[in-house]
């Protein structure tokens, strides 16, 4: 992975904060597959269960832990979950 400048990943960060899509998530076609954790320190799982009720065709998935980026720190576990998740949508 390459470095990336720490002002423009804040700015990024801080922009996608502030972005409600609300109103796009019925728009989303595709088979959806979010995977979070317990605490992760983001958004609530109650939160992301309501933000996914919205989209047509998703799955949640709630790992035990508290990061934030469950794929960076449990990446074969994240894998595991999309794996099955593909083997479905077919």
């Amino acid at each position: 992975m390459g470095a990336t400048d720490q002002r423009a990943a804040h700015g990024s960060s801080s922009a996608l904060v502030t972005m409600n899509l609300d109103d796009r998530l019925p728009l989303i076609k595709a088979p959806t597959l979010i995977v979070t954790t317990q605490e992760s320190g983001l958004q609530a799982v109650e939160a992301v269960k309501q933000y996914a009720a919205r989209i047509p065709d998703a799955r949640v998935v709630v790992l035990d832990g508290d990061s934030y980026h469950i794929a960076a720190v449990a990446p074969d576990v994240c894998a595991q979950q999309a794996l099955a998740f593909m083997a479905k949508a077919r």
